[in-house]
């Protein structure tokens, strides 16, 4: 790695970590991580924390001069959970409207979904298309981790550093144990 700009190789080693941080990531962890890759790429997003007894009133984070949300699920299996899933685009737009429409008025809703690189389900893909046609959305859809991976890696490369963690330089033994222990997952 050359100064601070990523070469291919480290770019390639930063893909392997941010991964392996979705594969990890699960509940509020992965929140997290999206909040984080939101934060750089819409200055304006602004994520909700949850509050007493009252939580986050459905909303995980939004940017409020567009009206767009966001709403995070993160089980250990997507697959395995396709009807909590389903029931909560339903709940949670449901309790987004009752209390966040009058003070932003929703426009755009979507569902992060860490499907940890498996692809999201049908179900999920109908059920935000019926809410885009039901309460006159402009857009409704389903992000998964390709499409955080894809916003990371738009961003400039400190910002990504921020999100991934540290490089190891190529040129040191760093590498060398980074390098074996990446073929040892990939082969496990």
């Amino acid at each position: 790695m050359q100064g601070l700009t990523m070469d291919d190789i480290s770019l390639s080693i930063a893909r392997n970590m941010f991964h392996l941080q979705v594969y990890e990531s699960d509940g509020v962890r992965f929140e997290d991580l999206f909040s984080k890759i939101m934060y750089y790429k819409s200055p304006d997003f602004q994520q909700v924390k949850p509050y007493g007894n009252i939580g986050d009133r459905k909303n995980d984070g939004f940017i409020k001069g567009q009206g767009v949300y966001y709403q995070v699920y993160a089980p250990e299996d997507a697959s395995n959970n396709v009807l909590a899933a389903v029931n909560k685009i339903k709940d949670d737009f449901e309790g987004l409207r009752d209390y966040w429409h009058d003070i932003c008025p929703i426009k755009k809703y979507y569902f992060v979904l860490n499907d940890k690189y498996k692809g999201s389900l049908p179900q999920l893909h109908k059920e935000l298309i019926v809410l885009q046609s039901d309460f006159n959305l402009i857009d409704t859809g389903v992000i998964v981790a390709k499409d955080l991976e894809r916003e990371l890696f738009n961003l400039p490369d400190d910002m990504i550093r921020s999100v991934v963690g540290h490089l190891p330089d190529i040129d040191h033994e760093e590498y060398m144990f980074v390098s074996g222990f990446t073929c040892f997952i990939s082969a496990w």
